[in-house]
């Protein structure tokens, strides 16, 4: 008798690629033979993995087997994995991370770049350089930290908020570059910081987020050196009517430049052979949007994120928008990775949180809290198994690479449900009617009810008490519908606080000088929309002390009419909403108490006010004498 095992491998092959996961892990447990052919037949797993998603960058070396793949892509999807704050900072900063290798990856912790070397097991980073970039102390609040760099061809270009850019020359990655060029004067001569940087070849691409420029520097090579110089180097491109320029990416050809704005919602491109623009964004143009990374997913297809907290791809031959997804949590979008296939993970500005999207569809396909801090992710990088995320306060590494057997599952992907057009949030609601009287019907036992006029029915003790159970069910309606209005309107209010306390920190961080001219314009929205979210709850509150008046009125009747149950549970209802309500109250004036304060912080630090104060002081000492 034949065995399913004698049969030819391409016919068993087809046979196995037909069941399901948890069919051949249970094949496997039967004999020693089908788990080493499935284990190690390649071809059933490339057919298992078409259907699923596997994260690896075309760079990065084939190192696993194709089993190996649909485990790590299954602890991917799922939320399996080990992670690890790898570095730690006493100070806060807007960090930039890069992996240049499988083993090395390089991380800018204010003015100073670091290369570290990462272990197999992928939990320790061991520093293998560090290098203090060049600075120049300008005359105004701005810190002298990189904003960001790029590792290219063996060159290293980092931008600074001073106002400068910086070349070295990477050869060997366990030792320091070797520093090539120092532009110190990039924008505006020095009074705007270089927030993003390109390499085209032999040209160094500096832009800024505050000046409309667009500036190429040519490096050129005389003896294995390079020099420029600023008149004859120097090439700039200017956006008209835009206020700057936030991050720049190169194609793979290095023939076009994708620039994301300040200002607008929709990236430019220019061809940097003829210098002119192929994609323009007149009619998306927005104070309140920003780019905040862009990066090219292949050769016809740009990806972006926005501050509305959007993730969108556009082909540039139509100039089409081809996908457009939203952030679970509507928060906005701080940087993004592809692996130019159907992967792309997001950095996100709350909770240290990263997202992982398929392509194929624009739902979440996993959520990552990498730490345990309400940080944004301000950058991010991933292979096949790892990914690493830096936050204001420190690098934490994620390793899928682990036995799912062993591992906690932490699945966030169910957490909200969104589509690309309107993100649908998960909320649970008390019912609003309450079922007081309630009839049952049995099929199976009829009896016969002997229909006689009662007329005790007709009594007016009777009407009275059906009239109370319609008014204990119209009472509870109007105060559950009230709560969630109460509810609701309190969360929102609690939103913007929280944005509001997060701008206002930033700017004291940045100084009046410092501050975009955007984010004070985003200060003034959200104080807006915080005066209108007062007046409604304060509308909303009032109309619950109403609406708890009328539910007590409808208590005590019931209860003199004799409907004692219908009196006990609108009772209930009515306590549950005054401890909802002064639960709303507290939670709500924790967060303004906590805006109050950083305002009285943000005055008393005031330059003009401070030397007001000090006038003040001496007017009253000398009217003292």
């Amino acid at each position: 008798m034949c065995s399913i095992i004698q049969l030819p491998l391409d016919i068993l092959i087809n046979i196995l690629a037909r069941l399901e996961l948890r069919d051949l892990r249970n094949l496997m447990l039967t004999c020693r033979t089908f788990k080493n052919l499935i284990l190690n037949e390649n071809s059933l797993w490339r057919i298992i993995c078409s259907r699923r998603l596997i994260l690896q960058k075309k760079s990065e070396e084939l190192s696993f087997s194709w089993y190996n793949k649909c485990r790590i892509s299954y602890n991917w999807s799922k939320g399996i994995y080990r992670s690890k704050v790898i570095i730690n900072h006493t100070v806060k900063y807007m960090p930039w991370l890069q992996m240049c290798s499988s083993q090395t990856w390089c991380l800018s912790v204010g003015s100073e770049l670091r290369c570290y070397l990462l272990h197999k097991k992928y939990l320790i980073s061991s520093l293998l350089w560090s290098v203090q970039v060049p600075t120049i102390k300008r005359d105004d609040v701005r810190t002298n930290d990189i904003s960001r760099f790029i590792v290219k061809d063996d060159i290293i270009v980092c931008g600074n908020r001073d106002g400068c850019a910086t070349v070295y020359k990477w050869e060997n990655a366990k030792q320091k570059p070797n520093l090539l060029m120092h532009i110190k004067d990039s924008h505006d001569n020095g009074m705007v910081e270089v927030s993003a940087v390109e390499k085209m070849q032999d040209i160094i691409v500096t832009a800024s987020n505050n000046c409309p420029y667009i500036c190429f520097w040519d490096c050129r090579k005389v003896e294995n050196n390079c020099y420029y110089n600023d008149k004859d180097c120097k090439t700039e491109y200017k956006l008209k009517n835009e206020i700057g320029c936030r991050s720049i990416a190169a194609n793979d050809v290095q023939d076009k430049l994708a620039l994301g704005l300040n200002g607008n919602s929709k990236p430019l491109l220019l061809d940097v052979n003829t210098g002119s623009f192929l994609m323009t964004s007149d009619t998306t143009r927005n104070v309140g949007q920003v780019i905040r990374d862009i990066q090219w997913h292949d050769g016809n297809c740009i990806a972006y994120v926005t501050h509305s907290g959007k993730l969108r791809f556009i082909d540039i031959r139509s100039s089409a928008l081809v996908y457009e997804a939203w952030d679970p949590f509507q928060s906005s979008l701080y940087c993004l990775k592809t692996d130019s296939d159907r992967a792309v993970l997001v950095g996100s500005s709350e909770y240290s949180r990263c997202v992982l999207f398929d392509l194929r569809s624009t739902h979440v396909v996993q959520m990552y809290f990498t730490q345990k801090k309400s940080s944004p992710i301000y950058s991010l990088d991933f292979a096949s198994s790892k990914l690493i995320a830096a936050a204001d306060l420190g690098v934490a590494c994620l390793n899928f690479n682990v036995n799912a057997a062993t591992t906690q599952m932490k699945d966030f992907s169910n957490a909200q449900r969104f589509s690309s057009a309107k993100v649908i949030k998960i909320r649970n609601i008390a019912p609003v009617t309450l079922g007081l009287l309630t009839t049952v019907s049995c099929e199976d036992k009829k009896k016969k009810v002997d229909v006689t006029w009662n007329p005790d029915s007709l009594e007016h003790e009777f009407l009275i008490r059906q009239a109370t159970t319609v008014t204990v069910n119209a009472a509870t309606q109007l105060l559950t519908v009230t709560l969630v209005a109460v509810q609701d309107t309190s969360e929102r209010l609690r939103e913007a606080l929280s944005k509001e306390i997060c701008l206002v920190r930033q700017a004291l961080e940045w100084g009046d000088d410092g501050t975009p001219p955007d984010h004070w314009d985003q200060l003034v929205a959200v104080r807006g929309s915080l005066c209108d979210l007062k007046h409604n709850l304060r509308n909303l509150f009032s109309y619950m002390d109403y609406a708890e008046k009328l539910a007590t009125t409808a208590a005590e009747i019931s209860y003199l009419s004799g409907n004692i149950a219908a009196s006990d549970a609108i009772c209930e209802r009515i306590d549950h909403a005054c401890r909802a309500c002064n639960t709303q109250k507290q939670l709500t004036n924790i967060l303004q108490q906590e805006s109050l304060e950083l305002q009285q912080q943000a005055i008393i630090n005031a330059p003009h006010l401070e030397d007001k104060l000090k006038a003040t002081d001496d007017i009253k000492k000398s009217v003292i004498k």
